[in-house]
């Protein structure tokens, strides 16, 4: 009765491989997902509430994150992606007359059931100090498979084993991102272009400069190279509890197994 369509997502282990899937429809002894999941004999299922700002950052704002009392400009603000429309929405907690909730920046609608699903990543835009967010739950020690959209996409990483040593950082190389198929994963450029191929954009928090790279398979340039000095970045890494950004050219999704802590070498 707790699973809600809308609500609640699916977490299916299959062949090694995490899958998750929102819940659309709920029946007296079936659930139906909004993706087909590749379901055998034997998997491991679990269905979970999809966080929402409430249940992550707390009704009351557990963190501290700067509020305001009525400019949204002024407050720390939560932003959200959302692949499929391309839009983004922002968030921030309201202490405007003693309501103190969380509200749409834009709209001011009440935003504390607002979704965030565990497979994208969101932004944290903060005008004030700085604020230490942690989170507390069940550690994944499998690869998780996750769509990628036409257009812009705010990716998760999800593990945060990855952070304990250094050949643990999902870097670039190990992202599992390049697969030799745009099918499966990103679009390579054969000319060595940013141009014509899929870009990963990932954000350095502490000065705030963003790099921007693409996978080459131009002979000699097989790798992956920064959309500026075309110097290779293989190495480039993404921290666990940090977003980055994939652009896909084209309307044509594909899906990233993020691979786990195990499967990681350096």
């Amino acid at each position: 009765s707790s699973v809600q369509p809308g609500q609640s997502y699916v977490e299916l282990v299959s062949g090694g491989v995490v899958y998750l899937s929102d819940v659309v429809a709920v029946g007296a002894e079936f659930v139906t997902t909004a993706d087909l999941l590749p379901a055998a004999p034997g998997d491991s299922i679990v269905i979970r509430p999809i966080p929402t700002i409430d249940s992550m950052f707390g009704a009351d704002n557990s963190y501290g994150l700067r509020g305001s009392d009525g400019n949204p400009a002024l407050a720390d603000q939560i932003m959200v992606l959302d692949p499929i429309t391309q839009a983004t929405s922002s968030y921030y907690f309201s202490t405007f007359d003693g309501e103190n909730c969380w509200l749409n920046a834009v709209t001011f609608d009440p935003a504390g059931d607002v979704l965030l699903y565990p497979e994208r990543g969101l932004i944290v835009k903060v005008v004030g100090p700085d604020v230490n967010v942690y989170y507390a739950g069940q550690v994944q020690t499998r690869p998780v498979a996750a769509s990628v959209f036409g257009g812009f996409n705010v990716m998760a990483v999800i593990d945060p084993l990855k952070n304990v040593d250094s050949v643990r950082l999902l870097s670039l190389a190990n992202s599992g991102l390049f697969t030799g198929s745009s099918s499966t994963g990103v679009k390579a450029s054969a000319q060595g272009l940013s141009i014509d191929a899929d870009m990963v954009y990932v954000l350095d928090t502490a000065s705030q400069v963003v790099s921007t790279s693409f996978y080459s398979t131009f002979p000699g340039d097989d790798n992956w190279l920064d959309t500026n000095t075309f110097d290779v970045v293989s190495n480039v890494t993404v921290s666990a509890g940090r977003g980055f950004y994939i652009y896909r050219r084209g309307t044509t999704p594909f899906t990233w197994t993020q691979p786990a802590p195990h499967m990681v070498v350096p």
